[in-house]
């Protein structure tokens, strides 16, 4: 803040009045306090991740599942990392881990080092558990977007 000029340095809401309320239960797919935990608190910042988070929904689920249907394992691998990543960002504990059970799957199924054994647990593992994930995925979108709506 030293370095910055007074014009873009905003203080901090000072007191909880400043601050908008947010809903105590959600639903089954959010945990709010980790996702404000991830956007510093602020709730408008939240919001705008939460939106995103359901706009981008489509886009990306159709991106799995093409790579699962090509069994392009490398991009599979990559596009669930993401959604590991993006929904814990907002507190979707259920959908991230699932998609890092997946993530580490897919990365067995890519190693070189891996045995024939392990690859084909890894792409059992996957064809049994995508429906499920994605599904996870749809309803945690649901939610962000509800939840979205009340902020």
């Amino acid at each position: 803040m030293k370095y910055l000029p007074a014009e873009k340095v905003l203080p901090p809401p000072d007191s909880i009045s400043e601050a908008k309320q947010i809903p105590e239960a959600t639903g089954d797919f959010i945990n709010v306090e980790m996702g404000l935990e991830y956007s510093a608190g602020m709730t408008d910042l939240y919001k705008e991740i939460l939106m995103t988070f359901n706009q981008l929904r489509e886009d990306k689920q159709k991106k799995i599942q093409a790579a699962f249907d090509a069994q392009d394992w490398k991009n599979y691998t990559i596009y669930v990392h993401a959604l590991k990543s993006t929904a814990l960002s907002i507190g979707g504990e259920k959908t991230s881990e699932a998609a890092k059970k997946l993530e580490s799957a897919g990365k067995i199924l890519t190693s070189p080092s891996s045995s024939e054994q392990e690859k084909h647990e890894g792409k059992d593992f996957i064809s049994k558990n995508h429906a499920a994930a994605m599904k996870l995925y749809d309803k945690l979108a649901e939610e962000a977007k509800k939840l979205a709506e009340t902020l």
